[in-house]
C-alpha cells in the first residue's frame, strides 16, 4: 500500500499522461496481434464454416468420434463402426490402446457387445451393442477382437 503522503504528491495530470503514454505504446502491438489471430483463424477455416460455439467436425477414423458415437448410443444400443486404424489427435494408435479406450467407454455408457461383423468397406468392424439391464450394473464388455464374418 502506498503511503498517503506519496499519493498526495502524485498529480492527476501526471497520472493521466502516464496512462495515455501506456496506451500509445501498447495499442499498435494489440492491433497487430488481433489481426494476426484473425488471419490465422480465417486460413484455418474456423471463421468461415462454423459459428463460434460450434465444435470442429471429427474425423470418422478418430477415437474421439467413436467414443462420441458410443455416448450417443448409451441407453438405446445400436451399431458402432470401429475403424481398423484409429487415431487420437491425428496420430495413429495401436489396436491395444483403441481396445482399452473403447471398452472403457462402453462400460461407462452401460453398453455391451452382442455381436460383430466386418464392415462393407473392409476397413471397419461393426459392433452390435445393447444396453446393460439396469439391475446388473456396468459389466465388462468383453474383448474387442477382430473377426471375419
Amino acid at each position: 500500500m502506498l503511503p498517503a503522503r506519496l499519493i498526495a504528491d502524485i498529480d492527476a495530470g501526471t497520472l493521466i499522461r502516464s496512462a495515455l503514454l501506456a496506451i500509445v505504446i501498447t495499442l499498435p502491438y494489440g492491433i497487430f496481434k488481433m489481426r494476426q489471430v484473425r488471419a490465422a483463424r480465417i486460413t484455418a477455416g474456423l471463421d468461415s464454416h462454423r459459428t463460434p460455439g460450434e465444435p470442429a467436425p471429427l474425423d470418422p477414423r478418430s477415437l474421439e468420434a467413436v467414443i462420441e458415437r458410443i455416448t450417443d448410443l448409451a441407453g438405446v444400443g445400436g451399431d458402432l463402426d470401429l475403424p481398423d486404424c484409429c487415431t487420437v489427435d491425428g496420430q495413429p494408435v495401436t489396436a491395444d490402446v483403441s481396445e482399452v479406450l473403447v471398452r472403457d467407454a462402453l462400460n461407462r455408457s452401460n453398453l455391451r457387445e452382442v455381436g460383430r461383423r466386418r464392415g462393407e468397406d473392409n476397413a471397419t468392424t461393426t459392433i452390435i451393442l445393447e444396453p446393460v439391464p439396469q439391475d446388473s450394473g456396468p459389466q465388462d464388455s468383453g474383448p474387442l477382437e477382430q473377426t471375419d464374418g
